[in-house]
């Protein structure tokens, strides 16, 4: 954001963000996951953190389908949130999306995380 040139209008008026964000925030975001996930061999893991601080701004699982071709070996997600079977949550804020994941929890129940 600080090497944008349109950044101080941002700033004043918040809502000129939603173009940037439809158009070039998602294609960016997952094309820079993708670099990283296609270095990686079929035997390694990666490591996603942070995914809270794209609330608002991307869907996560938006962003997993976009790089899930790129994915060789594994792909791990510390996700914020709860789960219930494979249905998971982001911060609890919206229905969430099944999806082909296996989740590492402290119990086999339905866990909320803080």
């Amino acid at each position: 954001m600080a090497r944008d040139e349109y950044r101080d209008a941002y700033f004043e008026d918040p809502s000129l963000l939603e173009l940037k964000l439809e158009s070039e925030f998602r294609a960016e975001s997952a094309q820079k996951l993708a670099i990283v996930l296609e270095q990686a061999g079929e035997s390694d893991v990666v490591a996603l953190l942070g995914v809270a601080s794209l609330y608002g701004f991307l869907r996560v699982s938006d962003l997993i389908r976009a790089v899930e071709p790129a994915v060789r070996g594994r792909l791990v997600v510390f996700f914020p949130g709860s789960r219930n079977e494979n249905n998971f949550r982001l911060l609890d804020a919206r229905d969430g999306w099944n999806y082909l994941a296996q989740a590492i929890t402290l119990h086999d129940e339905q866990v909320n995380l803080p």
